[in-house]
């Protein structure tokens, strides 16, 4: 369901049984004591691969939900809409260089976030994704970035530095 356990600011774990086949938008949204995610090992849709703290959809490579101590592990494509949105003390986040998207509103309402590293291959990044991300300080975007939507660092009072690449010639 969307918004299943939104807001349970209270809950610390969360343990994904094999019987689980769809988890819906902002299914875990602002559980800011959120600190461990686990899938069981035989679910067939979703997985916790490597012990990443994080709800991974297995077929896609995409990560689904994210925790203050998530790692994120190499061979995400992806990390999805809503992902990681009010994840309070994720302070430091390392995107491994298989990530090409992130969606919109990834990010969103991290406000303890203050170090973040986008990788190489980074193609596309949606509209608010890093929204409200208070404590984030200074970025540097890919050579290889290409779409980036409305609104990504809106309300990021603390950046101070973004870095943003000469990507060409823009065609109109």
């Amino acid at each position: 369901e969307h918004h299943a356990f939104q807001d349970c600011e209270e809950l610390t774990s969360i343990v994904i049984p094999a019987s689980v086949t769809s988890i819906g938008a902002l299914a875990f949204a602002g559980c800011s004591s959120l600190a461990h995610i686990s899938v069981a090992a035989d679910n067939p849709y979703y997985d916790s691969r490597d012990n990443c703290c994080a709800i991974i959809e297995s077929g896609s490579n995409k990560l689904v939900v994210g925790c203050k101590r998530t790692i994120i592990p190499e061979g995400i494509i992806r990390i999805g809409e809503w992902a990681f949105a009010g994840a309070s003390e994720l302070e430091e986040l390392i995107i491994p260089p298989s990530v090409r998207i992130i969606e919109s509103w990834a990010f969103s309402n991290c406000y303890d976030l203050k170090s973040l590293y986008l990788p190489d291959n980074l193609f596309y990044i949606g509209q608010c994704a890093f929204f409200e991300c208070y404590s984030l300080e200074e970025i540097s975007l890919p050579e290889s970035l290409r779409i980036m939507g409305d609104g990504v660092f809106a309300y990021c009072e603390s950046l101070e530095a973004l870095t943003i690449p000469e990507i060409g010639r823009a065609h109109v």
